[in-house]
């Protein structure tokens, strides 16, 4: 024993290996003084039974919180729609009258209802031919339509000679239907016509019921005393229509030729 401690090589390994243990010593202390909490000393405490009440099993509720996070999403503002046109507004419904106006040959003006129409045509059956004094000569044949919604009166056909022999050649002139309802006659005096001037009325006085339709033949009656006018001729055209309505048809209406013979 003696020997280990007089040895200073032996005390000085001694050291050595016993120098990490000591730091790790102090180094430990100094940490458990550090980090661990001091212990106080125990104070008891004499307490009532009556005061306090310790019970004997602790519940411990744990709170659930639910929070409710509110999401906005923002949507893109569409873009704003046109100004609509104001809708034009409702006509009241008008009932639009439509005045016809009717010249006769002498100039006056009289108005026609636009609620009816005559509807005149002619009737391709004549060929004219040879007319002998004192007779009569067809000199036109006529189709006549009511196409409106009213009744109409017909007065007559106006008519104008355009052939080579004169108007004192024809002393009358008659009009009469296919179903012998209307026959009217003007005239048949020698020495008198009925013209005026180049002109005449071959007068009906028929009454037409709404869609009702009627052909009508219109004559000339000669003269008796022909012989100034043999070899002259009779061309008649129907140039208008008297009546209180609006007429619809292609005038004049060509007459046919006819030539004054014994």
């Amino acid at each position: 024993m003696v020997v280990f401690y007089k040895n200073p090589l032996i005390i000085l390994m001694i050291s050595v290996l016993l120098l990490p243990s000591i730091l790790l010593v102090i180094i430990g202390g100094i940490f458990l003084a550090k980090f661990l909490p001091s212990t106080q000393p125990e104070t008891n405490v004499e307490m009532e039974p009556s005061s306090i009440e310790i019970p004997t099993k602790t519940e411990i509720t744990q709170a659930t919180t639910t929070t409710t996070t509110a999401t906005t999403t923002l949507k893109e503002k569409p873009a704003p729609l046109p100004p609509k046109k104001p809708a034009a507004p409702i006509a009241a419904k008008t009932e639009t009258t439509t005045e016809i106006f009717l010249t006769d040959r002498n100039g006056e003006r009289s108005v026609l209802p636009a609620t009816s129409t005559l509807s005149v045509s002619p009737v391709p059956l004549l060929s004219g031919g040879i007319v002998h004094v004192g007779t009569s000569v067809p000199i036109s044949y006529l189709k006549v339509v009511n196409t409106g919604r009213e009744h109409v009166v017909l007065t007559g056909f106006w008519i104008k000679q355009n052939g080579s022999a004169p108007v004192e050649s024809i002393i009358g002139l008659s009009t009469i239907d296919d179903r012998g309802g209307s026959q009217n006659f003007v005239g048949g005096i020698e020495g008198k016509t009925p013209f005026d001037g180049k002109s005449a009325l071959a007068p009906t006085n028929a009454k037409f019921a709404p869609g009702q339709i009627r052909l009508f033949t219109i004559k000339a009656h000669l003269t008796a005393n022909v012989s100034a006018y043999i070899g002259k001729n009779l061309m008649i055209d129907v140039t208008g229509v008297e009546t209180n309505v609006l007429v619809k048809g292609v005038l004049p209406i060509r007459g046919t030729t006819w030539t004054i013979s014994n």
